[in-house]
């Protein structure tokens, strides 16, 4: 028998040769069993420790690599725990390249470490009235919570049962926090989808839809103990920003946060439509003309999905478009039906007010991927070629922007196998957009982004905010925002 790694805090992984490796913190048991998974099957049980020690970042470790009785694939998994914070990382590392790893379900995941049995708890494993509580794997990163076993989740059903980060609560406040470190949109947290699965428990690991990864892929995720959720997230997420070396400007160095901007976007009085009897250049030029009247310091204006062709065009009237479905984007350009011009004549009629322009995800049928490469699933596409987003940005520059706002990020995601299928992709996605929007100048905005997005922004340095809520009517009644 291994004797028990402890990290500061109490904090401690119960290390023996059979498949009950627990972890404790004052009480004995918080989260049953922790096995390893792979294809949804639980490891025989650890056959080997191998001691080692170091440092990083979080200070003095000592960690056990651990082997695993009949484990189909060349991984090495591994725990550490902290001397000088309460936290344990469990990592995952491929010995050598793997092909075919897809389970055919993104919230199953190919590989869990660690795959917890929560209910299989010892006895008074876990305090009394312990609840759970995450942000699901859906747009906006909607918060859920449920009960000890993490069940009983009000989940937007058309997204997965996934969330990330995963807190684990006691009534007097003390929480565990599980939470990546890194590749982030490789990770997830599956969590039972009602009552009649709580038996699969929760598992720590690579998505069902990652396809292969190279020799020396790994992923660690974090397990923090804290006196209070607050605590617990803010512990983990200094640290994430001190590990990727952040830089992040001021949100009031951004233009569109630092002051006041009106916009035309789901819910806004001219989404979709116009004044009476009025073009949109009309229409916004009498609402900020009405505004300075009334000395309301507008200094920007957004302008919606409505400016470019989707593949289902919607019809901008007096009436509006009260459901917008999500078809994709064909062309960035201004619809010739309400800009026939361009945006020159709209800026001088705004006082040459910078804008904002809304983007979103593109159609397989866009005409851009005869020219850029791209990967196609179904209805969507994404961009494979970089190039593209240096053209999208150039122009939001010379169209008088100061913010780009990426919308659908979850539909691009979710919705473009070829992003998902191999790690890296959907952080070099977004480190592109980055990079070119800085090279004009800039700023960008997420919308309906995904936890995995957010977390993402810990490698670029022009996101200057994220949209929080539920759109107008989108998805869920209004007072649930």
């Amino acid at each position: 028998m291994r004797p028990a790694l402890t990290a500061a805090g109490g904090l401690t992984l119960q290390l023996d040769r059979t498949p009950h490796v627990r972890l404790s913190w004052l009480e004995p048991d918080w989260l049953g069993p922790i096995e390893l998974a792979v294809h949804q099957r639980s490891s025989q049980g650890p056959g080997s420790f191998d001691e080692f020690t170091g440092a990083d970042g979080l200070g003095a470790y000592e960690g056990v690599e651990v082997g695993w009785d009949a484990c189909p694939l060349p991984l090495r998994t591994s725990v550490r725990a902290y001397a000088e914070v309460s936290v344990i990382v469990f990592r995952i590392e491929a010995r050598a390249a793997l092909t075919d790893l897809a389970t055919g379900k993104f919230e199953l995941p190919s590989i869990a470490w660690p795959a917890l049995r929560l209910g299989r708890r010892m006895r008074a494993g876990v305090p009394d009235g312990t609840c759970t509580y995450g942000h699901q794997y859906t747009e906006f990163a909607l918060p859920v919570s449920g009960d000890a076993q993490a069940a009983g989740f009000l989940f937007a059903p058309h997204r997965p049962p996934v969330v990330q980060p995963l807190l684990f609560i006691a009534p007097d406040g003390r929480t565990l926090l599980l939470a990546p470190l890194d590749q982030f949109h490789e990770q997830i947290i599956a969590v039972p989808a009602d009552a009649e699965h709580v038996d699969d428990g929760v598992r720590c690991g690579w998505h069902g839809d990652l396809t292969a990864v190279p020799a020396g892929f790994a992923t660690e995720l974090a397990v923090w103990a804290a006196h209070s959720p607050r605590a617990a997230l803010a512990t983990w997420a200094a640290y994430v920003l001190r590990l990727h070396n952040t830089q992040r400007p001021s949100r009031y160095a951004d233009a569109l946060l630092g002051q006041l901007s009106y916009w035309t976007d789901n819910g806004a009085v001219y989404y979709y439509r116009t004044a009476p009897d009025c073009d949109y250049a009309t229409t916004l030029e009498r609402v900020v003309a009405d505004a300075q009247r009334h000395d309301v310091p507008v200094r920007s204006v957004q302008i919606d999905s409505w400016f470019y062709p989707h593949q289902h065009l919607r019809p901008v009237s007096a009436e509006g478009a009260a459901i917008v479905p999500p078809s994709g984007m064909l062309t960035w350009e201004p619809r010739g039906d309400i800009f026939p011009d361009g945006f020159r004549e709209l800026r001088r009629r705004l006082g040459t007010l910078p804008l904002t322009f809304h983007s979103r995800h593109f159609s397989s049928q866009s005409p851009y991927f005869e020219r850029y490469t791209a990967w196609r699933d179904g209805a969507y596409a994404h961009p494979a070629d970089t190039a593209l987003y240096d053209l999208l940005m150039a122009q939001a520059a010379s169209w008088g922007a100061i913010t780009y706002e990426q919308d659908w990020m979850v539909e691009s995601f979710l919705g473009v196998r070829g992003l998902r299928e191999v790690p890296g992709r959907g952080r070099a996605w977004q480190e592109a957009l980055d990079r070119a929007a800085g090279e004009h100048g800039l700023s960008l905005q997420w919308c309906m982004a995904t936890p995995a997005d957010f977390m993402q922004t810990v490698s670029l340095r022009n996101v200057a905010s994220i949209r929080t809520s539920g759109d107008y009517r989108y998805l869920f009644d209004n007072g649930l925002n």
